[in-house]
């Protein structure tokens, strides 16, 4: 008898984020795209950065997040829904979210 093993989001999350952080093509990588749904950032208590990386030519998407510290230091402009950015990171998954 075959019996599926139900994991939980929290196992699939984490099991996802692990691959990804062994993934080399992941680890720096710059991505080109169109900045919107960006949070209010500079009124937020955290400081973070929260938006939404568009392709136009495909139509897909990439939830981002700066995270304060690297604001700080990396970000040299004022981000703003529409422009077109390269942004470089890690590509990871939030486990808890």
């Amino acid at each position: 008898m075959n019996t599926v093993k139900i994991r939980t989001v929290s196992e699939v999350n984490r099991y996802i984020n692990a691959l990804m952080k062994d993934d080399f093509f992941l680890k720096r990588i710059s991505v080109k795209g169109e900045v919107s749904n960006l949070n209010d950032y500079k009124r937020t208590p955290s400081g973070h950065i929260y938006f939404t990386l568009k392709d136009e030519a495909g139509g897909s998407e990439i939830p981002c997040a700066m995270w304060r510290s690297k604001r700080a230091s990396g970000l040299k402009f004022t981000l703003q829904n529409g422009q077109q950015v390269v942004v470089s990171g890690s590509i990871e998954v939030y486990e808890a979210g």
